[in-house]
């Protein structure tokens, strides 16, 4: 996923534009997943993407909170709730200095952002970011001989377990299979 950028959001000419296709594009992919999840109950989903959205509302738009079915209904353009149930991975980053992939003006920020549901939380092992752009200068983009910078972002990335649950061994011995020699 890749929502439309910040760019002309504050505009007279262009800002109600902007805001008003962002808040449309995170309520289609909201809608999208609920019917999803409605389709099948038992879907591990993952969404994922430069939303180009905070953790938090901005004021404009609550894209997040749109995706995870809780929607700040005080921003300049609020969204209809969706039932989702989406959890964003960016939050279990417990070092808030450790909290962002995008780096503006020396601010740094989430726009990142993996999302999944209840039924992939049960086989999440780690989450991070990948630390090869946004920490390092923007020179190093135009070097050829230089692994960093290729992107202005950090890619978030997420370890699942998604090998079968282990069967459970018999606790008695009425439990235990017929074993024939």
């Amino acid at each position: 996923n890749h929502f439309n950028s910040y760019l002309g959001i504050e505009s007279e000419k262009d800002g109600p534009r902007v805001r008003q296709k962002r808040k449309q594009e995170a309520e289609w992919l909201a809608n999208f997943i609920v019917e999803r999840q409605k389709a099948n109950p038992d879907e591990r989903l993952l969404v994922c993407g430069d939303f180009n959205a905070f953790l938090y509302n901005d004021g404009f738009n609550d894209l997040i909170g749109t995706l995870k079915g809780k929607p700040d209904q005080t921003v300049l353009v609020p969204s209809k709730t969706y039932a989702t149930g989406l959890f964003d991975l960016a939050n279990s980053v417990r070092e808030l200095a450790n909290r962002y992939s995008y780096v503006h003006d020396g601010s740094m920020q989430v726009l990142d952002h993996i999302l999944i549901n209840g039924k992939l939380a049960e086989r999440i092992s780690k989450f991070g970011f990948a630390r090869l752009d946004a920490d390092f200068p923007v020179a190093y983009s135009n070097d050829g001989t230089r692994p960093e910078r290729l992107s202005d972002h950090d890619a978030p990335v997420a370890f699942f377990n998604l090998d079968p649950p282990a069967a459970k061994l018999p606790t008695t011995p009425s439990q235990s299979p017929a074993i024939k020699p």
